[in-house]
Parts: C-alpha cells; structure tokens; sequence
C-alpha cells in the first residue's frame, strides 16, 4: 500500500493536501493514499504530520512537522543564497 513501518509498528504520512473531504497523505516512499478527513485527528491541515499506530489510530506529530519545515526553510534559504551568490 506504500506506507513505511517504523521500528514500533507505527507508520508515518505527510499530508499533501485536502481537496473537499479527502485528505491526499504522502507515503515515506513518495506513494499518495486518500483517506477521509473525518478520520483524521482535529487540527489535520496541508503539511501535517501523521502518525499511524497497530491498531489503525492516526495521531498528529508535531515535533516531526516542525523538524520537517525547519529542514525544508534551511534548503531553500541555502538555495537562495547560492542563487545571489552566483552558484
């Protein structure tokens, strides 16, 4: 199905991004799953991070989102600066 099953039998999805009341979850293998909203733990939006245990509970992860936008600003602040820096 494209998950990835972490160490403790978790699974881990990004979400992409929600259209009506599907939520499009990004796969750690870049594969894309729909799954309902309502499924979702409140708070769910674009860029959220999920956590799937055994027994099917999603559950947001926010220290893993924050490491993931944190990794992401460093890329593109060094994209830019390599783009004014003439590289």
């Amino acid at each position: 199905m494209g998950e990835i099953t972490i160490n403790n039998g978790t699974e881990i999805f990004a979400v992409d991004r929600i259209e009506d009341a599907l939520a499009v979850l990004e796969t750690e293998d870049g594969g894309f799953v729909d799954f309902p909203l309502s499924g979702l733990p409140p708070g769910t939006r674009q860029g959220s991070v999920l956590r799937r245990n055994a027994a099917g509970v999603y559950s947001l992860d926010a220290n893993e989102e924050a490491r993931r936008r944190a990794e992401n600003f460093a890329l593109q602040e060094q994209l830019f600066t390599e783009q004014n820096n003439g590289g």
